[in-house]
């Protein structure tokens, strides 16, 4: 049995871009494991992953004002987010007439992030970035997924 760390195909997305000139907001992860359906074919090697993440729909909570342990007054809104993490996967076929599959993942995820005084994000300026994804394949019929995201206000 091989280490988990053999084979693992790792693509890095903000490899050209300086995380420090965006105002981050919110870092977060998903991890899975996708098992492969009937139709599709067993894996034997995976070539390629390409991803994609995009924020989907954005909700402001305002929520009333609360007091913190030394008695101040403040206004703890949130900023509900969905977000869309789409994986496309370039894998060999084990079969005998073997070739290139394509799996398309898509995942939906919901997050929040806390607003401060005077902290404007709007639908409009806030984007998320993969930092890095990782991609493994754990049987003939499942993959395991790792990604890293970025939210960030522009």
């Amino acid at each position: 049995m091989d280490s988990f760390n053999e084979n693992l195909i790792e693509y890095v997305g903000l490899s050209k871009i300086n995380l420090s000139h965006y105002n981050v907001k919110k870092l977060c992860s998903l991890d899975k494991v996708y098992k492969l359906k009937e139709n599709q074919g067993d894996i034997l090697d995976i070539s390629r992953v390409y991803v994609d993440v995009n924020i989907l729909n954005t909700k402001k909570i305002l929520s009333p004002m609360a007091t913190n342990y030394e008695g101040e007054s403040f206004e703890n809104d949130l900023l509900v987010f969905e977000a869309c993490l789409s994986l496309n996967i370039e894998y060999i076929e084990d079969s005998e007439v073997s070739g290139l599959n394509i799996i398309n993942i898509k995942k939906n995820f919901t997050n929040m992030i806390n607003l401060k005084d005077n902290d404007e994000i709007d639908k409009l300026s806030l984007n998320a970035y993969t930092l890095k994804t990782y991609v493994k394949r754990v049987s003939r019929h499942k993959i395991f997924y790792y990604a890293n995201i970025a939210i960030v206000s522009e």
